[in-house]
């Protein structure tokens, strides 16, 4: 059973590879792999999301309302993008059910 992708993307965060908020994600100077946001995310963010995701060409997965809260420790945090090519296959990999060794399946 996959524990999901916390260990990922709290990875991500410790090692200085992951941007937060959907403004963050729009003036990002660096490749932003896979987005990640909460279920209670507001209309605007989306659609700030929504254009992101359009122009880089990355999906945009849904979390539990209040699941980055938790895992990071940070009161609202709503939107978050990993930088690391690996640590964002891995961590979609583990939501969509699979381990980040047997390709997702």
């Amino acid at each position: 059973m996959s524990a999901g992708p916390d260990a990922y993307i709290g990875f991500a965060v410790r090692s200085g590879n992951a941007l937060f908020g959907a403004e963050s994600l729009l003036r990002a100077r660096k490749p932003v792999y896979a987005v990640f946001c909460d279920a209670a995310l507001g209309k605007d963010g989306r659609k700030k999301l929504a254009k992101f995701a359009e122009r880089n060409e990355t999906e945009v997965h849904e979390l539990p309302q209040g699941y980055l809260a938790d895992l990071l420790k940070r009161s609202g945090v709503k939107v978050i993008g990993i930088c690391d090519p690996n640590l964002a296959q891995a961590a979609v990999k583990t939501l969509k059910g699979g381990s980040p060794s047997d390709g997702g399946k």
